[in-house]
């Protein structure tokens, strides 16, 4: 595609090509004072040489500046493009008519790419090129009307401008007519975005077409733009980090979802020392932004409608789940640091909360919190707010001795933080800061939305349970939190059973059906799941209902919080609890003691009839499945099998062979539990 520029003064054309003094003074006496008249006076003249005082040296400077810009298009006075060797005729199409047959979409795209490239000026010609437009928020229309279509604009003219902002300034002008062109030729949203992509990948990274064709064929209008995909294609293939043992360095760094070497083993890996590997890594993190700053001239609206973000909200939530869609999506291994940093880059109105040299480098900080994680916070809530002088605080409180508990107002408690008045804002900043604590210390305000800090002087058995459960972020059985306090706590418990009582008692746990699994209550409060036995949860339905229910909707609203349960299996166990709870009418319709039912309801008397020995066994056999465990005579539900089985194993020699071999199934793999004498 054959290149457009504005036409370019003698003195432009001096500092751009290095003419000498003598050359520049011999066109301006000459009347040659811009490219068009001096290319015009070579293409009628041959050479240079007739001009007053112009000797072999002028002459050389000149034609080559002709020979650079024979093949270009060049906008003159008259706002008309010409080319010189195109029989010096005028184009049909200025860069004035082709923006006015821009659609409304490729406008919006290109309005899009200018205010990108114009953020990358330096400051001096950012605020001396807005200041002239009058605007900050670029929009083509305006270039069109003050630069494109007045034929008094000189840069030479702007005020403030020196030689340096003048050819920065120039070569602003200059792409953007090129992105003009390139917009035009393409109306479908798709092929204009992919060749966007591929052109700014071979004209600012160097990247081969081979690699640029398989990076912008990633992009669909429907998904967008997979940013990790093509950073990790263009990590792959050098073109971010061209040194190898830097590549080497940073693929062993934080970034990913793997193990973080240690620097003795990254340095044996490169043969590097220790010291200059460590070096190098810091470099790259002291560096990353500019490393991977190209992703800033991509379209951002592409990336944004790739990942679904909330981009107004004051924190921009980027959590596991959608790590793991990323990585999944994309075939990527980046982990939550990695990725955060990356939308840190593309979105510049959010900056990084955390500590990223402790996450990244494994650089432990003494006296401050040493962060599991960062945050993306906007820049503005954050100028008002210190969120980590917060951070370290708590953790400064935790690690103090506490005699006793104490609380604080969590709003009153964060004005201590405040960098400038933030009243107008604590609802949204407390929001933020408690997402930040949760995160980092696992802590939750109270009711009375008052952060605590709780007693560690002496720390309870109960402290460590709820410690784990915590941890987990699931049910346990006693078992399994045995064996957790035990790897982390070492002595902090006695046993199990020591532990059961512990778990029994504390009420900020809930316990789920007979089988010693516990959970904290607040996840029944958030609707996770649902504490009780399988008799409690069946009763709460009913109690719901003016009519019996039948067992397969009993089932269905069972199962959602036990999810092994069936027909069969939750029969057996409400009959347990016949006319003590529940209630069993004909065609397997269940009700409640507490309930008044229509005389309509046929009641299934079963209260005089003898069950089988099949039926006991089955009743037995599906108990002891949900208790892990033989009945005991001590608990009024399993009474009934307990007698069952205790007479059964004292006749096991004379029971037929196919009843004692179910005995002892039962035998062999539920073991007998003592249970505890009562208190007189």
């Amino acid at each position: 595609m054959t290149e457009t520029i504005l036409n370019i003064d003698i003195n432009e054309l001096e500092i751009n090509e290095n003419l000498s003094k003598r050359t520049v003074n011999i066109c301006q006496y000459s009347g040659l004072i811009n490219l068009e008249k001096i290319l015009l006076y070579q293409k009628e003249n041959i050479d240079f040489k007739k001009l007053r005082n112009c000797g072999e040296k002028s002459n050389s400077e000149l034609l080559n500046i002709c020979e650079k810009y024979k093949d270009f298009n060049i906008i003159a006075d008259n706002n008309k493009i010409i080319n010189l060797n195109n029989n010096n005729t005028l184009s049909k199409i200025p860069i004035v008519e082709k923006i006015d047959n821009l659609t409304i979409r490729q406008k919006s795209i290109l309005n899009n790419l200018l205010n990108i490239n114009l953020n990358k000026l330096s400051v001096r010609s950012y605020n001396i090129l807005t200041n002239y437009l009058g605007t900050k928020e670029l929009k083509i229309r305006v270039l069109k009307k003050l630069v494109f279509t007045n034929k008094s604009f000189n840069l030479k003219e702007l005020r403030n401008s020196g030689e340096k902002s003048i050819k920065e300034i120039r070569q602003f002008l200059n792409e953007t007519q090129n992105i003009i062109e390139t917009i035009s030729i393409f109306e479908n949203e798709e092929e204009l975005n992919k060749e966007f992509i591929n052109s700014f990948l071979m004209k600012h990274l160097g990247v081969s077409l081979k690699i640029s064709s398989e990076i912008s064929s990633l992009y669909t209008t429907i998904y967008g733009f997979p940013i990790f995909s093509a950073i990790k294609i263009l990590v792959e293939n050098d073109y971010v980090l061209k040194n190898k043992k830097e590549k080497l360095i940073f693929e062993n760094m934080g970034f990913f979802n793997k193990p973080l070497k240690t620097l003795t083993e990254i340095s044996e890996k490169i043969n590097l020392s220790r010291e200059r590997t460590r070096q190098i890594r810091n470099q790259i993190l002291k560096n990353f932004n500019n490393y991977f700053s190209f992703i800033k001239t991509l379209n951002e609206n592409n990336i944004h409608n790739t990942y679904s973000l909330n981009i107004n909200d004051n924190i921009l939530i980027i959590d596991d789940e959608l790590v793991a869609k990323i990585n999944k999506k994309e075939n990527t291994n980046y982990n939550l640091i990695f990725i955060n940093k990356i939308f840190a880059i593309l979105y510049n109105n959010y900056s990084i909360v955390g500590n990223e040299d402790f996450i990244v480098l494994s650089k432990t900080l003494r006296f401050e919190h040493n962060w599991k994680r960062t945050y993306l916070i906007n820049k503005e809530t954050k100028s008002l707010f210190d969120f980590e002088k917060l951070v370290n605080d708590i953790n400064r409180r935790l690690n103090d001795k506490i005699e006793n508990d104490y609380q604080f107002h969590f709003h009153s408690y964060l004005i201590n933080f405040q960098k400038a008045n933030c009243i107008k804002k604590i609802d949204e900043i407390a929001e933020i800061a408690e997402y930040i604590i949760f995160n980092e210390f696992g802590i939750i305000l109270n009711s009375d939305e008052n952060i605590v800090f709780k007693k560690n002087t002496h720390k309870g058995v109960t402290d460590y349970i709820y410690e784990i459960l915590i941890e987990a972020n699931k049910p346990l059985t006693v078992s399994d939190i045995y064996n957790k306090i035990n790897d982390k706590y070492p002595n902090a418990t006695k046993s199990k059973d020591a532990l059961r009582g512990s778990c029994q008692r504390d009420d900020r746990l809930i316990h789920f059906g007979r089988n010693s699994t516990y959970g904290l209550k607040i996840w029944e409060k958030e609707g996770k799941v649902k504490g009780g036995t399988m008799h409690d949860i069946s009763e709460e339905y009913l109690l719901q209902f003016d009519t019996p229910i039948h067992i397969e909707e009993l089932v269905k609203y069972v199962k959602q919080y036990r999810e092994n349960t069936t027909n069969k299996r939750l029969l057996y166990n409400l009959k347990s609890a016949e006319n003590r709870r529940f209630i069993f009418f004909k065609n397997s319709y269940v009700g409640s003691v507490k309930k008044n039912y229509d005389e309509n309801w046929i009641i299934l008397n079963n209260k005089n009839s003898r069950k089988s020995w099949e039926e006991n066994y089955s009743e037995l056999l599906a108990l002891c499945k949900e208790i892990n465990r033989q009945p005991l005579l001590t608990n009024e539900n399993e009474s009934k099998l307990y007698r069952f089985l205790n007479v059964q194993r004292s006749k096991l020699d004379k029971l037929p062979r196919k009843k004692r071999e179910k005995i002892e199934y039962i035998l062999k793999n539920y073991p007998k539990i003592r249970s505890k004498r009562r208190k007189k």
